[in-house]
Order: C-alpha cells, then sequence, then structure tokens
C-alpha cells in the first residue's frame, strides 16, 4: 500500500508516525501529506474523474441548467426569509436572490415571513 500504513511508517520517505497521532493532530501532517506525490496523483486522478462525470451528466440531461437555477432559487429564498426572521441584513440575500429569481419570487417570500408593507400616507 503506497502511502503508509495504520501501524506508521511510509514507503514513500521516513516514518508517519501512528495513524492516530495524525488523526488527532492533522494540521502538523497535512502538509506532508498533501506534498506526496502519490497522494497528488491519486487526488487529481479523483478530481480529473469527478470533474468529467460531471460534465457528462449534465450534457446528458436535458434541461440541466435551467434544473441547477431552480433548485439554487429555492435555497435562495430559504435564505432570504431566514435573516428576514433572524433580524439580519437582508441586502446581502437579496442580492444574491436577484440572481436566480424573480422579483415575484422574492415578494412572495417575503411576504410569507413578515406580511404585506403599505406605505403611511
Amino acid at each position: 500500500m503506497a502511502g503508509g500504513s495504520l501501524t506508521g511508517g511510509s514507503e514513500t520517505g521516513g516514518s508517519v508516525g501512528c495513524a492516530w497521532a495524525v488523526a488527532l493532530h492533522p494540521e502538523t501532517h497535512s502538509a506532508k501529506t498533501l506534498a506526496d506525490p502519490v497522494i497528488q496523483e491519486s487526488m487529481e486522478a479523483v478530481y480529473n474523474g469527478f470533474h468529467t462525470n460531471r460534465q457528462s451528466a449534465a450534457a446528458a440531461t436535458e434541461g440541466w441548467e435551467e434544473q441547477r437555477d431552480r433548485g439554487r432559487a429555492g435555497k435562495e429564498l430559504k435564505r432570504v426569509q431566514e435573516a428576514a426572521v433572524e433580524n439580519r441584513n437582508v441586502f446581502e440575500r437579496l442580492i444574491e436572490a436577484c440572481k436566480v429569481c424573480s422579483l415575484g419570487q422574492i415578494t412572495k417570500t417575503l411576504f410569507e415571513v413578515g406580511g404585506q408593507y403599505r406605505r403611511n400616507m
């Protein structure tokens, strides 16, 4: 097995130490682990495989971009509602929601949590 074993040691150079030490203090071993060429090659293969498969699935799915945007719209509307209910800054959430939601969707979402706004005249 490349990269070491559970009991320590590593075929790629030097002793890594006990697996528990790595698990308990990953920050002290992460740079060395990420610099390992075997680890880098494996991570690149995983990324490339994932990326290629995702692109193939998107190309094979009719209306992929619309489905993706609908899903994102729902998430953004929920975030707008949460910000309004929790008295946080709604403006930032509105900016993100405007990228994928209609004005009607945003208005309905705010109405659901805050009621209708009427100016005093």
